[in-house]
């Protein structure tokens, strides 16, 4: 996956940024547009890539239930996601509410948490991978305050008229590209961890 997102950001950067750069900063209000809109298309191969990782971990969880194996994933969705709920006072009470409902209720939930993902942000990453296990130790801090400031910047742009998001953006290369392509390099090292788990 972090083959297709280089790829797709190479190709976003051939597409939008097929301009000069100006050395004294001035830029087109056409190739500030471009720039908006790598940075618009960029945070959204981002967002794909970190949802599609949680998606495939999710799903191996829930394969790995199905053939009745459990996980450290399944161990942290029922800390995460699962219902609490104190034992019955006679074995025939237990009905439906069993570990297995429970167990494919969180599973269930945290799939819908991972589809209405819209972001990129520390929060955003925490709500998709800390129910699947993951702790605070396997996200770098560069890494963190990368998606913190690229989400809220891609927020500046888009959620704004081009009037007000065109007066910020920062030169297209040495900013806007430097910001995107280090970004990606910091998702590098978080897709060799989510590898090996």
């Amino acid at each position: 996956m972090y083959k297709e997102l280089k790829k797709n950001i190479s190709k976003l950067r051939k597409e939008f940024l097929s301009f000069s750069k100006r050395l004294d900063g001035e830029y087109s209000e056409s190739d500030l547009m471009k720039c908006r809109a790598y940075v618009a298309f960029a945070h959204a191969e981002i967002e794909h890539f970190l949802e599609a990782w949680a998606e495939r971990i999710l799903s191996k969880a829930r394969s790995n239930w199905g053939k009745g194996r459990g996980s450290k994933t399944l161990l942290a969705l029922l800390f995460y996601r699962g219902e609490t709920r104190g034992v019955p006072s006679t074995p025939t009470e237990i009905g439906s509410n069993t570990y297995r409902s429970n167990i494919g209720k969180a599973i269930s939930l945290q799939e819908g948490v991972i589809k209405s993902n819209h972001g990129i942000t520390p929060e955003n990453v925490a709500k998709m991978f800390i129910p699947l296990g993951f702790t605070s130790e396997d996200f770098d801090e560069p890494l963190l305050i990368q998606l913190k400031n690229f989400g809220g910047h891609r927020g500046d742009l888009v959620h704004k008229s081009s009037n007000i998001s065109l007066e910020r953006i920062r030169d297209p290369f040495d900013d806007v590209d430097n910001d995107i392509n280090y970004l990606v390099e910091e998702l590098e090292k978080l897709d060799t961890l989510l590898l090996s788990k």
